[in-house]
């Protein structure tokens, strides 16, 4: 059996544009859901951009970059209308599970903060301070959605 001719000119170029629309479309699918029962909460939010690409110096003052403000105000719109359990001023456990776009070499540490700092705005707890276990795991790589899958256990539950 013999492979097709190889596309040229106007349709590689629509097919290109059809499978682009196809990947965008996944890809701009909402990726937070929600699970909760008593003091746990379980939801996944899209993945986030790097800690190194969240802050900046200028003019010797620290600003957030627009990319980071942006996700920070999307994910804080999609997280207040899932109705997350409030934990309060309760000692929390946290795990993320961080599905990751690709094989590309990553510090999950790097993750942490704007991730944190977003559920604190959200109003799940009153400080990151109260986060007595924080872990990260490693997930399977998800390049049609990339995601960190977020636990939230209060202490003692």
């Amino acid at each position: 059996m013999r492979c097709p001719p190889p596309l040229r000119g106007r349709q590689a170029l629509a097919s290109l544009q059809i499978i682009f629309h196809i990947v965008k479309k996944i890809c701009d699918q909402k990726t937070t859901s929600v699970q909760m029962n008593n003091k746990v909460a379980r939801f996944a939010v899209r993945f986030p951009v790097s800690v190194n690409s969240v802050y900046r110096a200028w003019q010797n003052r620290v600003i957030m970059c627009p990319k980071a403000k942006q996700y920070k105000q999307q994910l804080l719109r999609e997280l207040r209308a899932l109705e997350l359990p409030r934990f309060g001023a309760a000692r929390l456990d946290v795990q993320y599970i961080v599905h990751a776009p690709d094989n590309k070499r990553r510090d999950l540490a790097n993750l942490d903060k704007l991730l944190t700092d977003t559920l604190q705005a959200a109003g799940l707890f009153k400080d990151d301070e109260q986060i007595d276990n924080h872990w990260f795991t490693r997930g399977a790589v998800d390049g049609v959605r990339p995601r960190i899958e977020v636990f939230i256990k209060a202490r003692g539950e």
